[in-house]
């Protein structure tokens, strides 16, 4: 699969999405805005296949769906900024 970097009016299609598609269990568009938004402003945002990922890549998954989310404590827009800001650098291209 070829990679797609994705970009803010992606992302703003994505958010919509899967708010139409989701599976359920609630979640605020913007705060899946703004997570998206604070990743951008911190780094280039690929979609890749996982097949296509390597050792050294980074993934985070910022989405559940359905009852096994309800298990979960919520982590909010503010904290998930908070945690990438601690260990994704800028990227050179971004500075």
């Amino acid at each position: 699969m070829a990679m797609l970097k994705l970009t803010k009016d992606l992302i703003d299609a994505a958010v919509l999405g899967g708010c139409v598609l989701g599976g359920g269990g609630g979640g605020s568009m913007e705060e899946g805005r703004q997570i998206a938004n604070i990743a951008l402003s911190l780094s280039s945002v690929e979609l890749v296949d996982i097949e296509d990922m390597n050792d050294d890549n980074i993934l985070i998954n910022v989405s559940a769906v359905g009852q096994f989310y309800k298990n979960f404590a919520q982590v909010s827009g503010e904290e998930v900024m908070e945690i990438l800001k601690k260990y994704i650098s800028p990227s050179p291209d971004m500075a």
